[in-house]
């Protein structure tokens, strides 16, 4: 048996990454956010012993830029690069990498998103060992989308005909699987949680964090300061 995590991801470019987060907190703020984002889930991914990690980026990028990037982000050398397909189509790229990772040999493959801090190792472990069972996998969302698919078995309409940033994405999805004659494990096999898609994202997720406390001090540091001109302003 041999495992994989695919990270989608973009290089952190002002203005091109976390635009809605950006319009609520600016874009150094976001990007920066990002970065700590993409860096976690990274780590995350590499604690899961013999698993393959990729990093598949949405676009070419600078080699000078990536290394210096990946540097800072986690051992370059411990993951895998590759580019997504391109296509607008989030569910064909999304698609054409998990079985571009299949057909490479993996057995299982787990596909996550890079805006989700409170993605971990665990998770992704529990995701595997669904597949142990069932075809496909889902880690549900709180906006009613997911953050994570896992499958040991693909079909090539599996993402056809789903509207993207909507409220049903993993409800649609779901039934789109079962169409396909996927075996899906049941959603609540993983943690609902939360993305940062905006501000108000970010400031919910904030909360809870504190609530729960969390060991995610340097982000949780990283989100208040990224936030305290937006409260600053409230109070004004």
């Amino acid at each position: 048996m041999t495992r994989a995590v695919i990270v989608f991801a973009k290089y952190p470019k002002i203005g091109t990454v976390k635009t809605r987060l950006a319009a609520g907190i600016g874009g150094q703020a976001a990007t920066d956010l990002y970065k700590s984002f993409v860096s976690k889930i990274l780590q995350e991914s590499l604690k899961c012993t013999g698993t393959s990690v990729y990093l598949a980026l949405a676009a070419p990028v600078e080699h000078q830029l990536l290394t210096e990037w990946l540097q800072m982000t986690a051992d370059p050398s411990a993951f895998i690069l590759m580019q997504q397909l391109a296509t607008p189509d989030l569910g064909e790229r999304m698609r054409n990498a998990m079985q571009h990772v299949i057909d490479t040999g993996a057995t299982e493959v787990v596909l996550v998103g890079s805006d989700i801090p409170d993605l971990d190792a665990g998770i992704l472990t529990e995701a595997f060992a669904a597949l142990s069972s069932d075809e496909i996998v889902f880690g549900p969302a709180q906006d009613g989308g997911f953050y994570l698919v896992g499958a040991r078995r693909l079909h090539r309409h599996l993402f056809q005909g789903i509207t993207w940033s909507t409220s049903d994405v993993l409800v649609n999805t779901v039934k789109q699987a079962e169409s396909c004659g996927l075996v899906v494990a049941v959603t609540n096999n993983l943690p609902r949680l939360r993305d940062i898609d905006t501000a108000e994202d970010l400031e919910a997720w904030l909360a809870q964090a504190k609530s729960t406390a969390a060991c995610l001090d340097g982000m949780m540091r990283l989100a208040e300061e990224s936030l305290r001109p937006r409260m600053e302003r409230r109070l004004a």
